[in-house]
């Protein structure tokens, strides 16, 4: 086993007994690009998820349906790292696998990364019609900071802005992404889920 928690591959480890969590390939990127065009009015092309697999200041994750045979794409995550910052800048759910609590399961996976890589906070954008979005961050301890005037090109929107704060976060986090370690002083930061917890358990800690 590779030692290396920043090193890329498809490892994979189960979140529930119907999905597992997989670190995003190239080859991931066909199924990816028919969800983004499904979901979004601008979506990104496949430059852009290049960018989250290929830099190092990218990472991407995928949700996989485990009862397929196949490597079938549910849903993802990509953000950057900025200093002490993990920035979420795209997160999107299939529309059949919707109101399955995914999205949460990706941001607690964002939220553990960002543990992990000892960074002080965690920010995204949203629109603010959005509100299931908005709801969900605020679960999970996200504040709004502020808003970003003109951000969404199709309509001229702004954005709404939310970070969380790592070091104002008492619970511990049980979702680690696959192929990651905790280091010294980087705890895991998600809040402790039951049907999180094999994900743990199964995934690649390297030696």
């Amino acid at each position: 086993m590779d030692g290396n928690p920043d090193s890329r591959g498809s490892r994979t480890a189960n979140l529930t007994p119907c999905f597992a969590l997989s670190e995003m390939t190239e080859s991931d990127l066909d199924q990816i690009l028919i969800l983004e065009r499904e979901s979004f009015p601008t979506p990104w092309t496949r430059e852009g998820f290049l960018t989250a697999i290929r830099t190092d200041f990218g990472r991407g994750w995928v949700v996989l349906d485990r009862d397929r045979e196949e490597r079938s794409v549910v849903g993802y995550l990509c953000c950057w790292t900025r200093r002490g910052t993990i920035q979420v800048v795209n997160i999107c759910v299939a529309q059949s696998h919707r109101g399955r609590g995914l999205g949460r399961l990706l941001m607690q996976v964002v939220i553990s990364w960002a543990g992990i890589k000892n960074k002080k906070r965690v920010s995204l954008e949203v629109r603010p019609g959005n509100l299931p979005a908005i709801n969900l961050y605020q679960n999970l301890g996200f504040r709004h900071t502020g808003s970003r005037a003109g951000y969404y090109s199709d309509t001229g929107e702004e954005a709404f802005l939310y970070e969380l704060r790592l070091d104002k976060v008492a619970e511990s986090f049980s979702t680690r992404p696959p192929g990651s370690k905790r280091t010294p002083d980087g705890p895991d930061r998600t809040r402790d889920q039951p049907a999180t917890q094999k994900a743990v358990d199964d995934a690649p800690q390297g030696e």
